[in-house]
């Protein structure tokens, strides 16, 4: 199951990378974000700049470094690398959260209708990967 999400999740990087940018999406290299209560974006991708999301957001999160607080609601997938996410307890997440090599803080209350995946941060051993995502013998 982890194996796939991960898989999922590099894909939905790849996909929306090579996508253009338009309309009510958000991409940023080191700035904050903020979306407000009242406010819709499409799509947030963010490297090394603080998400908050107190509105909504209709489709997905990813984040490389920096961190997502999210007390709203995303349509979809939440995704950070590296990131340090906090997930309030008025926040609904409609798919997926992943939180790879970062820090993933859920108060109680909050909704995730799919799964969720953290990998904790740190220095992973050289077998860590192996163990996590590919079956035992």
């Amino acid at each position: 199951m982890r194996k796939g999400i991960l898989l999922a999740t590099l894909a939905l990087f790849a996909s929306g990378a090579a996508l253009p940018l338009c309309g009510s999406q958000n991409f940023s290299f080191g700035e904050d974000i903020f979306v407000a209560k009242d406010e819709v974006q499409k799509n947030i991708v963010s490297f090394g700049g603080r998400i908050t999301v107190e509105g909504r957001v209709k489709e997905n999160i990813v984040a490389f470094g920096g961190s997502i607080t999210l007390s709203g609601e995303v349509g979809d997938t939440v995704v950070g690398f590296g990131s340090n996410i906090t997930i309030k307890s008025t926040a609904v997440i409609r798919g997926d959260i992943a939180s790879i090599g970062g820090i993933l803080n859920k108060e109680p209350g909050c909704v995730i209708e799919g799964d969720t995946v953290y990998v904790k941060g740190g220095r992973p051993s050289p077998n860590s990967l192996r163990e996590e995502f590919l079956p035992s013998p």
